[in-house]
């Protein structure tokens, strides 16, 4: 108490004394928001990391659940109209910037496949066009892309399982 008298008597003490102390004082404060708004941009990173996963997923998925139903489709009916072709195609355009090399390729494949089969149903459909060596191979080739197509229909979740998980 008697230090405190002490300073308070001589106001120019007093102003050296608050000033030592107020400078530390803001340091420390300064300190402790650095501090908070690390905590806080830190937080919001994971937060945007997990949206732009959950994003990503969401898109994944949509584009999984067409291609999913495309191998039916063309198991059980044995065939694709060209306006389904188109639509499609259309719906899995974004493939190429959701999946990898060796997805995409898997897909091409798929399409490239399933194009295959086209052109077959339509031979095997005409056979004035083909002779009977011809229209062997080309019952041949579309009973093969057909149990291919089959196959796929199945298995088409083992090319997919690790762009269905937010872990990535």
């Amino acid at each position: 108490m008697k230090l405190f008298l002490i300073l308070c008597s001589n106001t120019n003490s007093l102003f050296i004394f608050f000033s030592g102390i107020l400078t530390p004082l803001i340091a420390l404060i300064s300190v402790y928001i650095a501090y908070q708004q690390y905590v806080i941009n830190k937080n919001m990173l994971k937060h945007d990391s997990y949206k732009l996963k959950r994003d990503s997923y969401d898109r994944r998925y949509h584009i999984f659940q067409i291609i999913k139903e495309f191998p039916v489709k063309m198991y059980e009916n044995g065939n694709i109209e060209p306006e389904e072709w188109n639509n499609f195609k259309a719906q899995i355009n974004e493939r190429k910037f959701l999946f990898d090399k060796g997805t995409n390729k898997f897909l091409e494949d798929l399409i490239n496949k399933a194009f295959e089969m086209h052109q077959s149903y339509d031979f095997t459909r005409n056979p004035n066009n083909l002779k009977t060596q011809e229209m062997d191979q080309e019952l041949a080739k579309y009973q093969e892309l057909a149990r291919y197509f089959k196959n796929l229909k199945y298995n088409i979740e083992d090319e997919f399982i690790k762009y269905l998980s937010l872990d990535l």
